[in-house]
């Protein structure tokens, strides 16, 4: 999606995740000052975990 190419079902998951994330830290996982950031980090898959969530937790996003 931000490539601007065709996407596919793995996206829907990928969404998942993002919200999973999102809902557990309270703020998205690629976040950043910048759109050009935020797409930097999405590309790179750029983003880390507060100590507080649980190794469960990071299993199920990380899939």
């Amino acid at each position: 999606m931000v490539k601007g190419t065709e996407h596919g079902p793995n996206v829907d998951i990928w969404s998942l995740g993002v919200l999973c994330y999102e809902l557990l830290v309270g703020h998205p996982p690629f976040e950043a000052a910048s759109y050009e950031e935020t797409y930097a980090r999405i590309l790179k898959a750029k983003y880390t975990f507060p100590e507080y969530v649980s190794s469960p937790a990071r299993d199920l996003i990380e899939k």
